[in-house]
């Protein structure tokens, strides 16, 4: 956990520079987004050309609190969950059992970790539940969570199944960041 991760006014201009961009959230199926009904909250998505001076500040400071490679971390996501929006229990990590992400793993690298941010906390309920460790967490506004997906080793870890639960009232902001472990250059 860390604790005012980001301070109050850059949680709220990223908020706002996400609100035109919402989505319907989709989920990763064969290297391609995919409407899920596991998951009903929505998404604004920040590609490499997307990226500007104070998010791309953003990512080299999740980089360098979490150890990765910069050039790991995936398109940065604003998520956005209304009453009553959730994202039903799951891994972050990608099956390497399931031959559909083979070639992602191979050219990408495997899903090492997940930052969170909590860009607001005006909100009821909507807690990060992980469920195999009986552990919730609702952050204050600019606060983050690290998990680790697999261990050092590279092996998943199915400990970190969660999800994300629907606000009984407010609407609940995050920023989400994945970070692969890319693998080494030939």
């Amino acid at each position: 956990i860390a604790e005012r991760f980001l301070p109050p006014s850059l949680c709220d201009w990223l908020v706002a520079r996400g609100i035109p961009k919402l989505e319907r959230a989709t989920t990763f199926q064969a290297a391609q987004g995919a409407v899920d009904n596991s998951r009903s909250n929505s998404a604004a998505e920040f590609h490499f050309a997307e990226i500007d001076l104070v998010l791309a500040l953003i990512r080299t400071r999740i980089a360098k609190l979490t150890g990765l490679p910069l050039r790991g971390l995936e398109n940065t996501q604003i998520l956005h969950y209304a009453v009553g929006q959730h994202f039903a229990p799951h891994y972050d990590w990608l099956d390497p059992a399931n031959p559909a992400v083979a070639q992602n793993l191979a050219e990408a690298g495997q899903r090492r970790a997940t930052f969170l941010i909590y860009l607001n906390d005006d909100f009821d309920g909507a807690e990060t539940s992980f469920l195999k460790l009986d552990w919730r967490y609702r952050g204050q506004k600019g606060d983050a969570i690290l998990f680790w997906n697999v261990d050092e080793s590279g092996a998943i870890d199915r400990s970190t199944l969660h999800a994300g639960l629907a606000p009984s009232r407010g609407e609940k902001w995050l920023l989400s960041q994945w970070i692969r472990l890319p693998p080494a250059s030939p």
